[in-house]
């Protein structure tokens, strides 16, 4: 099915509902409660889950967070620690460039400058969700061609893996910044932050998702071998403001997301369907 939000996350929320209908028709036995939770706000933070567990509206003794995982079962989430920064300079014509003081020239300095730090972070893989990294994804500066740019903004997209904390993340970038005098008057912005989390590959939420995905896919399916999300997404406030072990879990492909042409396979949808049914028969039964 192709279609804007096919696989992020429109085809987990059908299959949840589909499970849930199944349990519905035939209960048989089933003890408990299950929240079912549609939720906004995941691509800017979170917005919905964190209103929920600020709440104080959910508790619960695992949960299943749907995302495009190919039906991987997902144990630890990757963080965000996003800042926009804008470096100043003087504006002057390009033929006298001498008179001003060129901005792209101080942001293009930091992107190195970040670069760097982004190989060095590459050396401390973690198990599950792999390396972190520092990234800039948006750079814009100028006005028109022949004046020197007196203002650039970059966006820095710095991913955490768990075990690293904003606080460090802050005290890295504040030591970039103090690196050259070309980054003494930069601004700086908080754009996104979310939190890297993992949840015990021993709890009983990962235990019985990987069973499911195995009674679905097959014994020994590498899928419900355990793995990480390489991005962030709402389990972490599930696991570190409600002290509930989660999984990430659902159809379709995360390189397939925010796509052009997202789609996800009909039979994957299907296939999660009864991988959540599994999961809710087994914590009720």
């Amino acid at each position: 099915m192709y279609a804007r939000g096919a696989a992020d996350a429109k085809g987990s929320l059908a299959a949840m509902l589909w499970a849930i209908a199944s349990c519905e028709r035939e209960p048989g036995g089933l003890q408990g409660s299950l929240v079912l939770t549609a939720v906004m706000g995941e691509e800017s933070g979170g917005e919905g889950t964190l209103a929920l567990m600020e709440s104080g509206g959910i508790r619960a003794d695992g949960a299943v967070v749907g995302e495009p995982t190919g039906l991987r079962v997902l144990a630890a989430n990757k963080g965000t620690f996003m800042r926009r920064l804008t470096f100043h300079g003087r504006a002057a014509h390009s033929g006298q460039s001498h008179l001003g003081d060129n901005a792209v020239t101080k942001a293009a300095r930091f992107v190195m400058a970040a670069s760097e730090v982004d190989k060095r972070l590459k050396q401390r893989p973690h198990p599950l969700v792999g390396t972190a990294s520092m990234t800039v994804t948006l750079i814009n500066g100028g006005t028109v061609q022949n004046t020197v740019p007196d203002k650039c903004t970059v966006t820095l997209d710095r991913r955490l893996v768990p075990g690293e904390t904003h606080d460090a993340a802050r005290a890295e970038l504040a030591e970039i910044l103090k690196s050259h005098p070309d980054f003494a008057d930069v601004d700086v912005e908080e754009t996104v932050a979310s939190f890297p989390c993992e949840s015990p590959l021993d709890s009983k939420i990962v235990r019985a998702a990987s069973a499911a995905v195995e009674s679905v896919l097959g014994h020994g399916a590498p899928e419900a071998q355990p793995g990480g999300f390489p991005a962030g997404c709402d389990m972490s406030k599930l696991v570190l403001l409600g002290g509930i072990p989660s999984v990430i879990l659902g159809p379709g492909s995360l390189r397939e997301a925010h796509s052009p042409n997202e789609w996800v396979e009909m039979k994957q949808v299907e296939q999660a369907a009864r991988i959540y049914e599994a999961v809710i028969r087994s914590f009720l039964s």
